[in-house]
């Protein structure tokens, strides 16, 4: 669907924006409630393309990708 909806269209990164702080789970820490601004033709856009980031080490990982599409 995020390809559909934005494929074959210039878009650029903008921003991003996560819960103020991370949950903690023993070494790892967990980015929840993301939300990334897309810069296109017609404006900015604020989106949530994934759902949690799981970080370890400096290392990071998309738990899922549910989404706003």
């Amino acid at each position: 669907r995020l390809l559909r909806s934005f494929g074959g269209r210039p878009l650029g990164f903008a921003g991003y924006q996560c819960e103020a702080a991370p949950r903690r789970e023993g070494p790892n820490r967990y980015w929840e409630r993301c939300v990334v601004t897309l810069a296109g033709p017609e404006g900015r856009r604020r989106m949530r393309l994934f759902g949690s980031i799981m970080e370890r080490d400096g290392r990071f990982k998309f738990v899922s990708i549910a989404n706003d599409l």
